[in-house]
């Protein structure tokens, strides 16, 4: 729980991305603080309970993210830590000494049941998982399931995880478009956009995915998963695989194989992107937030 709060922005379009290695394996993003954190709470496991959450600062932080060379740096360093106290704190103000007790609150329902508070609900209570769109909680409890901790008594409630990874490329393969013009612009030059711009475009593509993984047949972690991977390692912002992966693609060897199964060299998406091989790709817009 203390981990997605705050794993956002960790590959911003400025500054620095979190990235190091850690027992010896070069990591980025998600992969460097995750296991980061483990090397850490397998050290001092109370870290992360609410007590410590609460007091948290900047400096244990950092020490956590230096990775073995001490060399990791993570951007609004601050603003994670203000976001792991105000949910330390709240924790111990509510009672809660374990997140399993929101689950226990909920009944196991994502969504209101009766008189009883879904876990969406309950984890919007902490700044960290306040989003609209709700991007970290639909993380979070993806995870949950996917490690088999949770079951929830309403799965058809949990929603599609949107970052800046599904958002880039379902606006490249033109599943959401941008139909004003000014927006565009913004996405394609790189520029700031506003939050009510940044709700809009995260919502369109939360619902898109909703739609294609109903289409699909899949459940909408899978389709994450499978975007995420693809727009991380093929669809990038400034050198996408549409033509080839190249010598240096980090790809998942098991997508590796459907390419090698369908003799595709390049991006598995590319036959049907509208932006495949073509200029002036839109990106995933510029904004600070801490939501994702």
């Amino acid at each position: 729980m203390a981990l997605v709060a705050i794993c956002h922005q960790t590959t911003p379009m400025t500054g620095p991305a979190l990235q190091g290695t850690v027992d010896g394996t070069f990591l980025r993003g998600w992969d460097y603080l995750r296991a980061a954190m483990l090397k850490a709470t397998a050290k001092d496991n109370p870290i992360v309970y609410p007590t410590a959450l609460s007091k948290m600062t900047g400096a244990t932080l950092l020490d956590i993210i230096k990775g073995d060379d001490r060399k990791g740096e993570i951007s609004d360093l601050e603003e994670r830590v203000r976001l792991l106290n105000d949910m330390g704190s709240k924790m111990q103000q509510n009672g809660v000494d374990s997140v399993q007790k929101l689950f226990e609150q909920s009944g196991g329902h994502l969504d209101q049941y009766g008189e009883k508070q879904g876990l969406y609900r309950l984890l919007s209570g902490f700044e960290a998982y306040s989003d609209p769109v709700k991007k970290k909680s639909s993380y979070f409890f993806t995870l949950m399931k996917r490690q088999g901790f949770w079951d929830y008594a309403d799965p058809e409630n949990l929603l599609p995880v949107v970052d800046y990874h599904e958002i880039r490329i379902n606006l490249r393969l033109g599943t959401v478009k941008i139909n004003d013009e000014e927006l565009r612009s913004k996405l394609a030059t790189k520029q700031e956009v506003t939050w009510q711009d940044d709700i809009d475009i995260r919502s369109s593509v939360q619902q898109a995915m909703v739609y294609i993984a109903k289409e699909a047949g899949i459940g909408h972690g899978k389709l994450h998963y499978f975007l995420w991977n693809l727009s991380r390692n093929c669809c990038n912002r400034d050198a996408p695989h549409c033509p080839s992966h190249g010598a240096k693609c980090a790809l998942p060897q098991r997508y590796v194989q459907i390419g090698q199964e369908i003799g595709s060299t390049s991006c598995l998406l590319s036959p049907i992107c509208e932006s495949s091989g073509k200029e002036g790709k839109l990106f995933d817009h510029v904004v600070k937030t801490h939501y994702y």
